[in-house]
């Protein structure tokens, strides 16, 4: 029971399709688990929480430029000469980046204990992002939690974890082909996922 009781699974992290109020507090409720999810903008807790949102105070924080790939230690100098050219030949080739895509900063506010979501009986905590880019325009998006983060950034951090994770089962079914299993056998799907890593 120690494996899968309660405090086990602590954050359930969601796409927007599984938006379901009941079951949300069900989860939150009878088994302790705090859930993590996209809002839709059709929704009416988004036109709520967006109004009280445009009252509230917002963090903004300075997306920062990415960092140069660290020299790899132990080349010999003339090799790590010819590299830092290379790479200073292909900065100048480089088209200079579209303004549209650069993101410059990031905007944060939380509202804490929203109980306006009627489908919903546990309070919900809402958080709004908006991505400023390098011409000017933004994208809005939030996310609700029945997590009471202490962090305004760490429930997107969190949910970038879910992005992550589809990525990689989209990489071993489509590229590694670990699909189609044909017994219902641990040891025979362990035997095929290895065999197949392996080839």
């Amino acid at each position: 029971m120690r494996a899968v009781g309660l405090g086990v699974l602590q954050l359930l992290i969601l796409d927007r399709g599984f938006i379901d109020g009941p079951n949300i507090s069900r989860c939150k409720k009878e088994f302790e688990i705090d859930v993590l999810i996209s809002m839709k903008k059709k929704m009416d807790i988004w036109e709520d929480a967006w109004a009280l949102g445009k009252r509230e105070s917002w963090q903004s924080f300075a997306v920062p430029a990415p960092k140069a790939q660290a020299p790899v230690k132990d080349r010999p100098a003339a090799l790590a000469r010819r590299e830092a050219k290379r790479q200073q030949t292909l900065a100048q080739r480089r088209p200079a980046p579209d303004p549209a895509q650069v993101l410059t900063h990031r905007e944060f506010c939380g509202l804490k204990g929203f109980s306006s979501w009627s489908q919903a009986s546990v309070p919900i905590h809402v958080l709004f992002m908006r991505e400023r880019y390098g011409d000017g325009h933004l994208e809005e998006w939030g996310l609700l939690t029945t997590r009471d983060y202490r962090e305004v950034r760490q429930p997107r951090e969190d949910y970038q974890l879910r992005v992550k994770i589809e990525e990689r089962h989209r990489l071993l079914k489509c590229f590694h082909d670990l699909s189609d299993f044909c017994s219902r056998d641990f040891n025979v799907i362990a035997a095929q996922v290895v065999f197949i890593l392996l080839s």
